[in-house]
C-alpha cells in the first residue's frame, strides 16, 4: 500500500513538472509555432496518461483499504 502511495506521489510531481514545461513552451522556446504546438501536445498527452495511471492507483488503493 505504501508503495502505491509513493508512486502516486511521484507521478503527481512528474505531472506538475510537465505542466510547467508545457506552459513555458509557448512563452520561452524559440522554435516556430508548429514545433511549440507539437511539444505542448506531446506533453499534454503525457500528462493525460500520467493522470490515468494516478486514477488507477488511487482506485486500487481505495479497494485495498
Amino acid at each position: 500500500m505504501k508503495e502505491i502511495m509513493d508512486w502516486t506521489d511521484k507521478l503527481k510531481e512528474a505531472k506538475a513538472r510537465l505542466s510547467l514545461v508545457q506552459r513555458s513552451a509557448y512563452s520561452e522556446l524559440d522554435f516556430d509555432s508548429d514545433d511549440i504546438a507539437g511539444l505542448a501536445l506531446t506533453i499534454g498527452d503525457a500528462n493525460d496518461l500520467i493522470q490515468k495511471v494516478i486514477d488507477h492507483m488511487d482506485a486500487t488503493r481505495t479497494k485495498a483499504a
